[in-house]
């Protein structure tokens, strides 16, 4: 569960109990209540809805998920909220994800390594401020010794 919740930064409450716990209300209950008396945990309601529970990790859950689960494979692992406004896509996005890993289940897959938006997005700016760097030192004819990708 801990793992899950580091990987997409917010995962809906409900969705751990649907997903994980495979609807079992009382030990989802439990495990959720352990791990924010442990402060690896921090539960977040959406601004004028009460009911709707988002789970996200503190500083804490996240150095314990990075100790506990270093992967090869450089997954990231999230805490905290990024934008207040945009906390059901980040739900949705753990949802779907569990619909993919059944799909690839069935097929003899399983997933390696999650990457958010988030990642994409700094790639993407990194890649143009590269290739915005490499094309005006050309332009000013300066050699480019090495470039990093």
């Amino acid at each position: 569960m801990i793992r899950d919740v580091g990987r997409f930064r917010i995962v809906d409450a409900q969705d751990l109990r649907k997903f994980l716990y495979k609807g079992q209300l009382d030990a989802a209950q439990r495990d959720l209540r352990h791990v924010q008396n442990q402060k690896l945990f921090r539960i977040i309601h959406v601004p004028g809805d009460d009911r709707t529970k988002f789970a996200t990790l503190t500083k804490e859950g996240r150095e314990l998920v990075c100790c506990q689960f270093a992967d090869k494979h450089g997954q990231e692992i999230y805490s905290g909220v990024k934008k207040v406004r945009e906390l059901e896509h980040d739900a949705a996005v753990y949802r779907m994800y569990r619909k993919e890993v059944r799909r690839m289940q069935e097929h003899g897959c399983r997933p390696v390594r999650v990457r958010l938006d988030y990642e994409m997005k700094v790639c993407v700016r990194g890649s143009t401020w590269l290739t915005m760097r490499i094309t005006s030192r050309t332009a000013l004819r300066v050699p480019v010794l090495s470039v990093i990708a």
